[in-house]
């Protein structure tokens, strides 16, 4: 499709959206109004030295004893940190393992992925701080890791994701919250006084799709009808339906959560991740803003196929406003954000040492992602890039790269060179995971 196509569509959807909405200014003002508020109280927890991300114990987890306010907090910022969620010397191994990794292959000396420039609009570093890697070992044990397994399944249980309250008489699951499918990405290892990989806000997981897939648009139904206070972000039942555009490093799989694993500390000195922690309200402003009257007829405001979701200041400055780093994350912590979460990276580390992670988010089984997963095992046993990535295939030949005899039992069926058993599933998810079978 050309982009005098998407122009043509764009104009179209912003008379069917206005149409659906009526008094649009009306609403806007409603809006613009809870979101001042909002900025206004995060900026405030920020300025008194707290962190509006809310911070979860691992241990809570594993003793189903996560305070529900702290449940609440998450579904209304969008995103947490977990303490511990792996112990701090396997760390030390996995974070020594992929430097050795990087290093014993030559990485520095190959040629490295010019699609990132297009996708996040220029990164100018000559030594690389974002490394295309995905099947080093450390990679493949730390996303089978069981208490990983167990981040991730309290993650998924914050979604709606059957259509009752009760899986056990639900007709119908929407995702399995329980159950996994391996999404590999890449790995960060910033240098100290790097100043080449700082992000500006912006959202993954499409962008002028949100406006343009009919299955977005059924996501975000509630706002597209003026009743964003409505606006469920965490409701999964069309969340699966949803259909990015293909192009290079565009993510065509459902995660519920982006994320990543910490292999050294850092915090908001050291060019790691910000947020804007309030996600109804900037899901809500991103999808509206560009039905006002200043905004071009045939414009998304920072929307452009194939690239990022940008936040401009020109479109979006009191989202920006209310930005903040995450809290101070030590090694064996993992950081998670909804797939609608506008986040950004640190401009300058001014930290003193490595500042490293490895990008595990949370995929839960569903037939979208078992259909990716398909695609995705031929490459992991071969060593290939992996589908939603620009195919370097660099790891092929790589010493040390992880194979399927380095796989667990929970690792074959993430990746779906095993099935799920069914045994003892209630209905509806028995039915899911035929589902997802069949589309693997």
């Amino acid at each position: 499709m050309t982009e005098i196509d998407d122009a043509a569509q764009v104009r179209a959807v912003k008379q069917e959206l206005r149409g659906a909405i009526g008094d649009v200014a009306g609403v806007w003002r409603r809006l613009e109004d809870a979101v001042r508020r909002e900025a206004d109280a995060i900026r405030e927890i920020d300025a008194r030295g707290r962190s509006p991300v809310p911070v979860v114990r691992f241990s809570d987890i594993v003793g189903n004893s996560v305070p529900a306010e702290t449940v609440a907090e998450i579904r209304r910022r969008g995103t947490a940190l977990i303490r511990g969620t792996v112990d701090r010397d396997q760390i030390t191994r996995w974070n020594d393992a992929v430097a050795a990794y990087i290093d014993g292959n030559g990485y520095t000396s190959q040629k490295d992925d010019g699609n990132l420039q297009k996708y996040f609009g220029g990164l100018s570093a000559k030594t690389p701080q974002i490394f295309a890697i995905y099947w080093s070992r450390p990679q493949v044990e730390a996303r089978q890791h069981p208490n990983m397994a167990a981040a991730r399944r309290f993650m998924n249980r914050l979604w709606r994701f059957c259509d009752t309250g009760d899986e056990a008489t639900a007709g119908r699951m929407f995702f399995d919250p329980d159950r996994e499918v391996t999404y590999a990405d890449r790995v960060r290892r910033r240098e100290p006084g790097d100043t080449t990989l700082g992000l500006s806000p912006h959202m993954d997981g499409g962008s002028i799709e949100r406006w343009l897939d009919p299955g977005y648009r059924r996501v975000y139904r509630n706002v597209f009808s003026g009743d964003w206070e409505q606006h469920d972000p965490f409701d999964g039942e069309f969340r699966v339906d949803a259909r990015e555009f293909p192009a290079p490093n565009t993510s065509t799989f459902f995660r519920s959560y982006q994320g990543w694993l910490a292999l050294t500390g850092q915090g908001k000195t050291d060019g790691t991740l910000q947020v804007v922690p309030m996600i109804r309200h900037s899901i809500a402003y991103l999808l509206l803003r560009p039905l006002l009257d200043d905004v071009p007829e045939d414009l998304i405001c920072g929307a452009a196929r194939g690239k990022a979701q940008a936040i401009l200041p020109q479109w979006h400055q009191p989202l920006i406003d209310a930005q903040v780093s995450i809290p101070h994350a030590e090694p064996g912590d993992t950081v998670w954000w909804h797939p609608d979460c506008i986040h950004a990276v640190g401009d300058e580390h001014r930290g003193a040492n490595y500042s490293n992670v490895m990008f595990i988010g949370a995929g839960p089984l569903c037939a979208k992602n078992a259909e990716y997963a398909a695609r995705q095992r031929g490459r992991f046993l071969a060593g290939e890039t992996p589908p939603d990535f620009s195919p370097e295939h660099r790891e092929k030949a790589y010493l040390g790269r992880g194979t399927e005899a380095d796989l667990t039992d929970l690792g074959r069926r993430q990746l779906g060179l095993e099935a799920w058993p069914t045994d003892g599933a209630s209905p509806a998810r028995a039915a899911l995971i035929r589902e997802a079978a069949a589309a693997g």
